[in-house]
């Protein structure tokens, strides 16, 4: 008997109350016990895959035709409860419980994979596309860093590694030979991955060897070039470009282990040299700007009251000091000067002359009163 048959059987005899079981329904009652077996032992072996995280192997069972959930949702049919109740009095045979969990796990198992899908399908379409595998491996650490129950990605990430560090080594080999310096230490860069299965010893030791030597053969050129265009720029007197040259040089310098008094360090010192003189330069012309800018602004401030006297002083300390520092006085400040200078030397010059004949408008008026009063004091 089919089992949908059985089942609606089962189905009908529970509905109906009847006390004593016909034969139809005992030989239904036979074909359901074995259709239970049968998906029991399918749903141990769900069970298992799934508690090896194999997820993949453990859908790809489940969906197999007949799929074992559409078997599972047909046994368990609306009153089977009632039926195995009824089965203990009536001497029918009752099958084992179906293993239910093992569904509940494997609807978990789907969920993972439908938030992994988008992740899935952009791996698929690398192989399809046969894309590079350095792509196809970032692809896959992708995925495996958030699906990590999954075995068999795991192994695949393993092997697709291993290609991937054959293939960087050939990259480095050939670039080596090319000079393609650039490559060369794009690919060693790409051996700092973290890797499920590490490259062997052998293989860093000889990346590491080849990338050392044409480092070595590369900085030794890259720091001629360097200290030869900086100098061809200290000729032209172009600070900034001179300057960046230097700071190239330093930087591949450092980084190879270039130390001043080498062979190296000679070629680009007379650019270090020009450069601190130009700096030192910068700065005494600098202050000295400072100085003739406090100059003129004071000039131009001046106020022509009863202190010219202390402000000629000042001013004239202020000229001093710009010329102490290095500054060139322009024409037009060094007249300024002079012209305020006398400005203020014949406005000073005037007040005096007022305090005197002050002086000399009192005393004679303090003679006057004097006389007056002797001729007052003789009468």
């Amino acid at each position: 008997m089919r089992i949908e048959k059985a089942v609606m059987t089962l189905k009908n005899y529970t509905e109906s109350k009847e006390r004593s079981p016909s034969s139809a329904v005992r030989e239904a009652a036979e074909d359901y016990v074995r259709a239970c077996e049968l998906i029991n032992t399918d749903l141990a072996r769900l069970e298992e895959l799934l508690n090896k995280n194999l997820r993949s192997e453990a859908m790809q069972y489940a969906n197999i035709e007949p799929r074992i959930e559409d078997q599972v949702a047909q046994l368990n049919f609306p009153g089977r409860i009632d039926f195995e109740m009824m089965a203990a009095f009536q001497d029918l045979p009752v099958g084992s419980p179906l293993k239910m969990e093992v569904i509940e796990n494997l609807q978990s198992a789907y969920a993972e994979y439908q938030s992994l899908e988008h992740q899935y399908r952009n791996l698929r379409k690398l192989v399809l596309e046969r894309a590079p595998v350095g792509e196809r491996v970032k692809a896959l650490r992708e995925i495996a860093m958030l699906d990590r129950i999954n075995a068999t990605l795991i192994e695949d990430l393993a092997v697709l590694e291993k290609q991937l560090q054959v293939e960087l080594l050939n990259t480095i080999r050939k670039s080596a030979q090319t000079g393609d310096i650039q490559e060369m230490f794009e690919a060693k860069e790409e051996f700092k991955q973290n890797w499920i299965n590490p490259p062997a010893p052998g293989v860093l030791n000889e990346v590491e060897t080849i990338t050392s030597k044409k480092q070595e053969e590369y900085s030794s050129k890259e720091l001629t070039d360097l200290a030869n265009r900086g100098m061809s720029y200290v000729r032209a007197k172009d600070y900034q470009n001179a300057k960046k040259c230097y700071e190239s040089w330093a930087a591949v310098a450092g980084r190879v282990g270039v130390k001043q008094g080498d062979s190296y360090w000679a070629r680009i010192e007379p650019l270090y040299l020009w450069l601190q003189k130009y700096e030192n330069d910068s700065k005494v012309k600098e202050f000295a700007d400072m100085q003739l800018f406090a100059l003129r602004k004071a000039l131009l401030e001046v106020v022509l009251d009863g202190k010219c006297a202390q402000r000629i002083a000042e001013v004239e300390r202020m000229y001093a000091e710009a010329e102490s520092a290095g500054a060139k006085i322009p024409k037009d400040l060094q007249g300024l000067f002079d012209s305020t200078i006398n400005r203020m030397d014949e406005y000073r010059k005037k007040q005096e002359l007022f305090v005197l004949a002050g002086l000399f408008a009192g005393g004679i008026i303090l003679l006057l009163a004097f006389l007056i009063w002797m001729v007052a004091r003789s009468r």
